[in-house]
């Protein structure tokens, strides 16, 4: 997703730089640009053309595409990104059609002329791109809202949830397996990368990573307001979801990466209005919020992290005493116990996803070794195994702990014998 997003821009980029390379187009009116544009047309050789012609050709596709993700959302919402679809495909008319003067016509008369928009042509290519930008925030943040309200309908697990507020790159590939069954991106990195990317693309948008600019009135959706209205409560969110993490002693990096960025909002002194606040700030402020409003039932999983604490507990205890990973099996264990503290304090669910997605993967990664560091219980499974299909029934706590899902692929090379063949 992120990837057409930049891709397109970039193209859009080189084509306007070959149309206008002593001005620049962000400031200009639809109908300035059109014109400029059928201007330049006229005094440019037919290579030239054909280079504005592919790149122009393939934004408009990668538009298209990006546009896939959004496509029911209310109409005001795409109006920034119809805004230049439109245009776009105007050009690409005139630099295609247009080579003499009666092609020209046709092209404009088809296609509709963009300056016979009032209300299109009021808003100017600068502030159209700006809004477009706050749109695909606000789609990422619906996502994210998406996924969390699955997951307090049940159809979702909560550590799958908490994917999309987890940096990536903190995950191995097996982790990520483990908590969401495939290798995905996050949407709240991808939130971080676009607007990094927009503060080296268009840096009159931010001043020292908040926002620069403002425009009010009907360009605008409520998605602006939301974001002015959670700006000015940071103090309470910090107070809800990070106040218990700083208690427990849980180290910073182990809070979801809401979490963090709500961090770097706090820490700016003038934290109250939206244009003094760090706009990754904002967004992290707005997916707390609409988290919190979902009303999960918070004792259940408060609960659900004991039990899986204790269930941890319990397999690390039947580990060897000395063994060459003692020291990681004692962090592990002094890690959750942190997190038993954050989790009797902790007031929103967000917490809970990042404390059931840690704990599953040490779950695992304690039977893991579990099963390595004990190579006698592998010796000894097969030949249970030869005396189960000889016809004797193993014991029932044999049987279990051979079916267990999660020991089972470390127990036998090729999953449970089948035949005495397989042993």
């Amino acid at each position: 997703m992120a990837n057409d997003y930049f891709k397109y821009k970039q193209h859009e980029a080189t084509a306007f730089g070959m149309l206008f390379p002593l001005q620049s187009h962000t400031d200009l009116t639809a109908r300035q640009i059109f014109v400029a544009a059928k201007k330049a047309i006229q005094s440019l050789d037919g290579g030239r053309l054909q280079q504005i012609d592919c790149h122009l050709r393939e934004s408009i596709q990668l538009r298209e595409k990006h546009a896939l993700r959004f496509r029911s959302s209310p109409l005001r919402q795409r109006r920034g990104h119809e805004f230049w679809n439109r245009l776009i495909q105007k050009l690409i008319d005139a630099v295609t059609d247009t080579r003499s003067e009666r092609e020209l016509q046709r092209g404009v008369e088809s296609g509709g002329d963009v300056a016979a928009e009032p209300e299109e042509d009021a808003l100017s290519a600068h502030e159209a791109a700006f809004l477009r930008f706050l749109e695909d925030l606000n789609l990422c943040v619906n996502q994210i809202e998406a996924h969390w309200r699955r997951a307090m309908e049940g159809e979702l697990g909560l550590s799958a949830a908490a994917m999309c507020l987890c940096p990536f790159h903190a995950l191995t590939r097996f982790e990520t397996r483990v908590l969401t069954g495939e290798v995905t991106n996050t949407n709240l990195c991808v939130v971080q990368s676009m607007i990094y990317a927009e503060m080296i693309l268009n840096p009159a948008w931010f001043r020292n990573g908040c926002l620069a600019v403002s425009i009010a009135g009907d360009s605008f959706s409520a998605f602006w307001d939301e974001l002015q209205a959670c700006a000015s409560g940071i103090g309470l969110l910090f107070r809800t979801a990070i106040e218990p993490i700083f208690r427990s002693q849980t180290p910073v990096t182990y809070a979801p990466l809401v979490s963090r960025m709500l961090i770097e909002g706090m820490e700016c002194a003038l934290a109250n209005t939206l244009l003094n606040t760090p706009l990754v700030s904002a967004l992290a402020a707005s997916v707390a919020t609409r988290c919190l409003e979902l009303g999960f039932p918070l004792d259940e999983l408060r609960a659900s992290v004991r039990k899986q604490i204790a269930s941890t507990k319990t397999v690390l205890r039947r580990l060897p005493g000395a063994y060459e990973n003692a020291s990681i099996i004692r962090n592990v264990w002094l890690r959750m116990e942190t997190v038993e503290v954050w989790a009797a304090a902790c007031q929103d669910a967000v917490s809970f996803g990042q404390m059931t997605s840690w704990l599953q993967i040490q779950h695992i990664l304690a039977t893991r070794l579990f099963v390595y560091e004990n190579s006698l219980l592998q010796l000894f499974a097969y030949p249970c195994e030869r005396v189960r299909l000889n016809g004797t029934p193993l014991p029932s706590v044999l049987d279990e702990l051979f079916n267990d899902r999660r020991l089972s692929p470390f127990l036998f090379l090729d999953s449970r014998p089948k035949t005495l063949d397989d042993c």
